[in-house]
């Protein structure tokens, strides 16, 4: 894997990122009793996606579009990096010094599934998005820099 450095990242640029993370299943379906024959199992996913490095502007700017307010809305979990206001850094017990680069996402433009770390079947992969929790997908991201696999620049703004 490749090292990240969170200097590296500014506001407004567009990156290509590959991420991995783990997929949240269900064990069956409550409405048809359909058991998930995954649900053992290690499943990953892969992602290659289009991301724009988002600063403290880029996230007044979020928040004023939702009709939030900038004070009082940031999350008891994270703060933003004295370094690079592209980088949050955790704070609770489960996140306590990761750092993660915040963005807009602007498209996902592969995706692969793992089962136990080799790449799943097509059936699999039906099962998996069949059984999966989430993955709507959100207006603002905040991805973890130790699961960047890889990360190259783009064009863009500078904020």
């Amino acid at each position: 894997m490749k090292n990240i450095e969170s200097t590296s990242f500014v506001a407004g640029r567009i990156y290509s990122v590959v991420y991995d993370s783990e997929v949240t299943m269900t064990r069956s379906k409550r409405a048809t009793g359909a058991v998930n024959p995954l649900a053992d199992n290690s499943v990953t996913v892969r992602r290659v996606s289009s991301v724009q490095a988002a600063g403290n502007k880029t996230w007044t700017n979020y928040l004023a579009k939702r009709g939030e307010s900038p004070s009082g809305t940031r999350p008891a979990w994270w703060t933003v990096s004295e370094k690079n206001s592209c980088i949050c850094i955790g704070t609770s017990e489960n996140t306590k010094g990761r750092e993660y680069l915040r963005g807009l996402p602007r498209g996902i433009t592969k995706e692969e599934y793992f089962v136990d770390a080799r790449p799943a079947t097509p059936s699999e992969i039906e099962t998996i998005r069949e059984f999966k929790t989430g993955g709507g997908g959100g207006e603002f991201v905040m991805l973890s820099l130790s699961k960047l696999v890889n990360v190259d620049a783009g064009q863009g703004e500078m904020e």
